[in-house]
């Protein structure tokens, strides 16, 4: 079982791409953040990374991607010491070239670079990005996928280039394994001693339970059940469980049944009986009780503030 695109489908994620750019050296270029996850993979060329809140720098080859999470403000240019100019004003000045990439820079070396975001669009994603740090690399060096993750890089920049028939279809299928491969290795390449989501989806046994969990929020799960399902005794899943995940087997259900439930009463116009009967519960008043607890507020205000907010 892929464990972790199981969880990813069920959390829906979307890529896509914003931007294509060549940049000579010397050069700098802010970027204010976004309300999404925003990544970068360097095509050719090098450059430097900067957070701006926490001046963490990180230097970037060609083949390199690395993730903003949270969509913070930083700065990427030849240099960590090189002056920025806001990305915002570049494109004020119409610095794009015939192809649609955006150009800026010296007489120096190239960099060109693929700028996108990603988003997870259910209510429950916001458990998942919050354990990620405000800055995630992959290097091209890393044995297992450096060698694809670059070529997928180029890939994608030249369906960009050739716009071809089919392109946009294409490039969203490329950029979406490059996002897996990063969250993938974060959780691979996490020590032994981790504990948390990212942690608990490498253990074959209790990676399993979640996705089966998420797949299924409506079965009657028991930690017995949940047991037998993933082969190992009620007391030792139990116990793997909680240390891994951080909270009991009923207590993740919950929440995310709840988390299922607010991510419907956004979308759909599924009635809370419904809903109840979806997700397990025996009565509406249960579900009722279930749902405040998590959320704060009944279903039908919840659903009264998503659809004033849309």
């Amino acid at each position: 079982m892929d464990v972790m695109s199981d969880i990813l489908a069920t959390l829906r994620l979307a890529t896509s791409i914003l931007s294509r750019a060549r940049f000579t050296a010397p050069w700098a270029v802010r970027s204010d953040g976004s309300h999404q996850a925003i990544f970068h993979g360097v095509v050719e060329g090098s450059c430097w990374i900067t957070h701006v809140a926490t001046g963490q720098s990180l230097p970037l080859e060609a083949g390199d991607v690395v993730v903003l999470p949270q969509g913070d403000a930083h700065i990427m240019g030849n240099r960590p010491e090189t002056p920025p100019i806001n990305m915002g004003s570049l494109y004020e000045a119409d610095r794009t070239a015939s192809d649609g990439a955006l150009e800026y820079g010296g007489s120096g070396a190239r960099t060109s670079i693929l700028c996108g975001t990603f988003h997870l669009d259910h209510v429950g994603a916001h458990a998942f990005t919050a354990l990620l740090p405000a800055v995630l690399g992959l290097s091209h060096a890393q044995p297992e996928t450096g060698p694809w993750m670059a070529s997928t890089l180029k890939l994608i920049d030249a369906e960009l280039e050739r716009g071809s028939s089919g392109v946009d279809t294409v490039v969203t299928r490329l950029t979406d394994i490059l996002v897996v491969y990063v969250l993938r290795s974060f959780a691979q390449t996490l020590p032994e001693t981790s504990r948390g989501w990212f942690a608990a989806t490498r253990d074959a046994h209790i990676g399993e339970a979640l996705a089966v969990l998420h797949r299924e929020p409506g079965e009657k799960w028991s930690a017995a059940r949940l047991a037998r399902q993933v082969g190992l005794s009620r007391s030792a899943f139990f116990a793997r469980f909680t240390e891994l995940v951080g909270e009991p087997p009923a207590q993740y259900l919950t929440r995310w049944r709840m988390n299922s439930a607010a991510d419907a009463l956004r979308r759909s116009a599924d009635g809370v009986g419904l809903l109840a009967e979806r997700l397990g519960y025996g009565s509406e008043d249960a579900f009722r009780r279930a749902f405040k607890r998590v959320h704060g507020v009944s279903p039908a205000t919840y659903r009264r503030e998503a659809v004033h907010a849309a």
